[in-house]
């Protein structure tokens, strides 16, 4: 039994090297955390999508003409007619579109580095939040499917 049971192990190894090797990454999400303590330690904030074909993988591609992108008022639009402005969570001002980064260079001055503060905008569609945007959330949360789908959008047009 000795024998085999080596060679299966052996066999099991090459096979999931050989899957590892061969195979594509459908999805892949990476922590960002906040250094607290002078950098001697760090708290979790949110995550960051880095790699996601799910859709592509398990369900139809969508099309340039989807229709929950019509929701948004698209005044600007890029070359593939995607609009790739957002708004400054604190101010309303017309910015670009990233939630890693949802303040104007002036509000970013006066920001007090509160992840948590309420702030006064939606980042996605520049709408009154009323307190329930953030740093961490800067995206309303009756938003955020919207704003995953334009975030996909804008990554297939790039």
């Amino acid at each position: 039994g000795k024998a085999s049971d080596k060679n299966f192990g052996k066999e099991a190894m090459a096979f999931c090297r050989n899957l590892e090797k061969h195979s594509q990454i459908v999805f892949h999400n990476r922590p960002l955390f906040e250094k607290k303590k002078f950098g001697l330690s760090k708290q979790y904030i949110t995550f960051e999508t880095v790699i996601d074909n799910s859709e592509e993988l398990f369900l139809k591609k969508e099309t340039e003409k989807n229709p929950s992108f019509k929701k948004f008022k698209v005044k600007e639009k890029n070359e593939e007619g995607i609009k790739e402005f957002g708004y400054c969570i604190r101010t309303g001002v017309k910015i670009p579109y990233n939630r890693k980064k949802p303040f104007s260079p002036e509000a970013f001055k006066s920001w007090n580095k509160d992840i948590d503060h309420p702030e006064n905008y939606c980042h996605l569609t520049g709408e009154p939040s009323n307190g329930q945007t953030s740093f961490r959330r800067p995206v309303l949360q009756k938003n955020w499917e919207l704003a995953m789908k334009y975030e996909k959008q804008l990554k297939l047009n790039k």
